[in-house]
């Protein structure tokens, strides 16, 4: 079964950066502290556009997605973050079977790669 991304940029107010980053890192650990079919949660910073975030979400399936999204924590987050966030766009997509995932962060060598095996 491939698995379901959801990629996010986000274009943070300068006056509110700060506070976001706190905010969805705290979020990204929920995410995958509660809800076991979050595979993936990192929060990345734009080195080309200041206040721009990138988020990549991995999820076991679409349905597991969509629990994410409706989920009590989700909803939490949104009425905390509204108002610092001046655009939004989302790309939901699906991981194909090929894609490998990293055994360890860090130096990465072929050895460190190993195949999907669902």
């Amino acid at each position: 079964m491939a698995h379901t991304a959801l990629i996010v940029h986000l274009d943070i107010k300068g006056e509110s950066f700060s506070d976001f980053l706190d905010l969805i890192g705290a979020h990204a650990v929920n995410s995958q502290q509660f809800e076991a079919g979050c595979l993936r949660f990192d929060v990345m910073l734009s080195t080309e556009t200041d206040n721009h975030v990138v988020l990549i979400e991995v999820y076991e399936s679409d349905e597991a997605l969509e629990k994410h999204l409706d989920s009590e924590h989700m909803a939490h987050y949104r009425e905390q973050v509204d108002g610092m966030i001046e655009n939004r766009q989302r790309y939901r997509c699906e991981c194909p079977e090929t894609v490998y995932y990293l055994r360890n962060y860090g130096t990465v060598t072929l050895g460190d790669l190993i195949p999907r095996t669902d």
